[in-house]
Formats: structure tokens, C-alpha cells, sequence
């Protein structure tokens, strides 16, 4: 009896060790696409309406997960009561309307840079939402330290030109910092809310609701748009958006939140700002303020730290 009970949990110990090595390679290209997109987003945005481009972009992203949703069987013969397609909704509401509109927009008024380190600030408000709204963790010293360490970091990135709302930086920087909140609700409702749904299925549809959601606003807009006077450098921007960040991106992270806890997942997004200012900087031509420097370091020390509290070191 001992042998097999052995057995049985070295197969479990092999098939978690397995899964999170699939998850964190999901996730290493996930942090390299979305890195990019923001070199890629603010190429766009400059050129593009503000609330078209991201119309645009759900919509072409709807498209291509509408034709993979339904050549995979749709919803595979599930059955949803109302309340599950009430949390469809809503995770459509919050990953895609929202947080897509928010990071598209306001990657026209900021900085790769800037917008990278607010959204690193992604795993810090994913604690708190788990903390207060999920109720899946608690808070210990070390969490707060890390929070409160952080905070200062991102304070000198947001508000090292003073605070006001004239200042096309600082708009662009609290309009990322609604994005971050809608996006940690969604991966902290999301691990809870999708379990035991099939990743690229899941994510299909909720891109397919959230674009449904948003598409009354790109509707509105849409006769303002005028494709001529966009340049193909903008056309190529919107492109690589659309299909890996739109796509390829929300299925690795998805594909990832099946197979490793969330608050590894967040991990991964400490990297998107030193990618992001790296690429901005190659690529895109982006200065690099000192704020943006010490502030990014400043955040990330404090969200590594409430991290390793997390996981218990």
C-alpha cells in the first residue's frame, strides 16, 4: 500500500513539475511580446484615433479567436447557467474593453518606459484584489514592505513632473494605471474563474464578449478614422498589436494561469520593464529619464520583495 501511495506521489510531483516548466516557458514568451508591444503600441497611437485603435485592434483579434473558437467546437458542449456568462462578462469588461483601451491610449500620451513600470505594478495591486475581493490570500510583514517599497518607485515615475492633469505625461500615466487595476482583477478573477476551461476557448471567448462590449465606442469613433493617412511603419505597429499582443499573448498567459499560480505569473512581469525601455531605446528611439531608472529599480526591488514574501522565503 506504502509502495503505491509512493507512486502516486512521485507521478503528481512529476506531472506539477511538468506543468510548471510548461507555464514558465508560456511565460518567458509572453514577457518578450508584450516587452515589445509597447514600442509597437505607442508606433501606432501616434498615428491612429485613440479610441479606434483599439477597436481595431479587438476586432481583428475577435476575428482570428472567433475562427479558432469555432473550428475547436465552440463552447465543446458545456452548458452555462447565467452566472457564468455574467463572468465572461465580465472578465471580457475588464481584460479586454478596458485594460486594452486603457494601455492603448495611454501609450500615446507616455513613455514605453513609463507605461512598463506601471504595468510592473501589476502583481502589487493582483495581491491586493486577492487579499480583499478574491480572499485567496493574506497579508503578512514582508508583503508590506515589498508594497510600500514599490509605491515609492512608481510615485517617482508617475509623478516626478509634479501632479497635474494638463501635462500630457501624467495623463498618459493615469490612464496606463487604470488599465493596471482592470488587468490585475482580471488574472486574479480569471485563475479562480476559469479553471477547468480550455485555455485558448476561454480566451476566445472572453476576447470575442470584451470586443462586443467596447465595439459601441469604436462604432462612435469610427467615422473619423481616415486609413489613407496612415503610414505603413503604423500599418506594420498595428499588425504585430493585433495578432501577437492581442493574440499569441492572451493565449500564453491563459495557457500559463492553467498550468502555474498567479502570483508566478506576475513574476514574469517584472521583466517588461527592463525589456521595454531596452527595446524602446534599440528600436524606437525612447530617451530614458532618471526617474524611469531609479524609479523602475526602486519598484521593482519592492514587488521581488513582496514576492519572495508570497511564495514564503
Amino acid at each position: 500500500m506504502s509502495t503505491v501511495t509512493a507512486e502516486t506521489s512521485l507521478s503528481h510531483s512529476a506531472v506539477r513539475a511538468r506543468n510548471q516548466r510548461l507555464g514558465m516557458i508560456a511565460m518567458t514568451f509572453q514577457t518578450i511580446i508584450a516587452s515589445l508591444a509597447y514600442g509597437f503600441t505607442r508606433t501606432a497611437a501616434a498615428e491612429f484615433h485613440p479610441f479606434v485603435l483599439p477597436f481595431l485592434r479587438m476586432v481583428g483579434a475577435g476575428l482570428i479567436f472567433a475562427v479558432l473558437f469555432f473550428l475547436r467546437g465552440g463552447l465543446q458542449g458545456r452548458s452555462h447557467q447565467l452566472s457564468d456568462w455574467l463572468k465572461f462578462l465580465l472578465l471580457g469588461l475588464l481584460g479586454i474593453s478596458i485594460n486594452q483601451a486603457s494601455y492603448m491610449i495611454g501609450l500615446k500620451y507616455t513613455t514605453s518606459a513609463n507605461g512598463a513600470v506601471i504595468y510592473a505594478m501589476t502583481p502589487l495591486v493582483v495581491l491586493l484584489f486577492s487579499v480583499w475581493v478574491v480572499r485567496t490570500e493574506t497579508f503578512s510583514f514582508g508583503k508590506i514592505i515589498g508594497i510600500a517599497i514599490a509605491l515609492i518607485g512608481v510615485g517617482l515615475v508617475l509623478f516626478a513632473r509634479g501632479i497635474s492633469t494638463d501635462d500630457q505625461l501624467m495623463r498618459g500615466n493615469l490612464i496606463m494605471l487604470c488599465g493596471v487595476v482592470s488587468w490585475s482583477l482580471y488574472i486574479a478573477l480569471s485563475k479562480k474563474w476559469l479553471y477547468g476551461y480550455d485555455s485558448i476557448q476561454a480566451t476566445a471567448l472572453i476576447m470575442m464578449l470584451g470586443t462586443l462590449i467596447y465595439s459601441p465606442v469604436g462604432l462612435w469613433y469610427l467615422g473619423e478614422f481616415e486609413p489613407s493617412k496612415i503610414s505603413l511603419k503604423a500599418w506594420i505597429a498595428f499588425g504585430y498589436v493585433t495578432l501577437f499582443m492581442s493574440v499569441v499573448m492572451y493565449v500564453l498567459l491563459t495557457y500559463a494561469l492553467s498550468k502555474i499560480e498567479s502570483s508566478l505569473v506576475s513574476i514574469f512581469m517584472n521583466g517588461q520593464p527592463v525589456g521595454a525601455a531596452l527595446f524602446g531605446v534599440l528600436f524606437f528611439n525612447e530617451p530614458l529619464t532618471w526617474n524611469v531608472v531609479v524609479g523602475g529599480l526602486i519598484a521593482i526591488s519592492g514587488i521581488y520583495i513582496m514576492q519572495q514574501a508570497q511564495l514564503g522565503r
